[in-house]
């Protein structure tokens, strides 16, 4: 479990880095694929930064709790912090990226 405690860390970082204005337009789930016209009202500079801040945290958090709970704690415990901690995030991530699309 430690090597994916640390993978997955790594990972998470990593995605706050490989997402530029550049490339958001291929790579941005849900902005891909609206129009020109829609892409022009979402704040995509600032999102950007929020979801390298957003990722940054999430790898260093990910990384701090998880080898906390693989060294004194149980099995089942790293398990559950694996698989929720990444989707309570991401819902997070949900919540607060709404509000840089503008109607």
């Amino acid at each position: 479990m430690f090597f994916i405690i640390i993978g997955l860390s790594l990972l998470f970082i990593a995605l706050g880095y490989m997402l530029t204005e550049q490339n958001a337009k291929y790579l941005l789930a849900g902005y891909n694929l609206r129009t020109e016209a829609e892409r022009e009202k979402v704040d995509i500079k600032s999102y950007l930064g929020f979801f390298k801040r957003f990722h940054l945290f999430l790898g260093l958090s990910f990384c701090v709790i998880g080898l906390y709970l693989h060294f004194f704690s149980s099995e089942k415990a790293v398990g559950a912090f694996v698989v929720g901690f990444p989707l309570v995030a991401y819902a997070f991530l949900l919540w607060r990226g709404s509000r840089y699309y503008k109607s």
